[in-house]
């Protein structure tokens, strides 16, 4: 492979880890944010096996 084309396959590649990371934060970040307002509402909070969308109990 040359020079170039190794550099653009580990830029593509290090490209596909950054998303990856990005979308643990994101989803973090999500979640940190729903159980936060259930814990401003008074509300009960639930912790959420990872790939569900609803964090409180109402």
């Amino acid at each position: 492979m040359s020079s170039t084309g190794w550099r653009v396959h580990f830029t593509r590649q290090e490209n596909s880890e950054l998303r990856r990371t990005l979308a643990l934060y994101e989803e973090a970040i999500r979640r940190l944010t729903l159980e936060n307002q259930a814990l401003r509402q008074g509300t009960t909070v639930v912790p959420l096996p990872i790939g569900t969308s609803a964090a409180t109990d109402t």
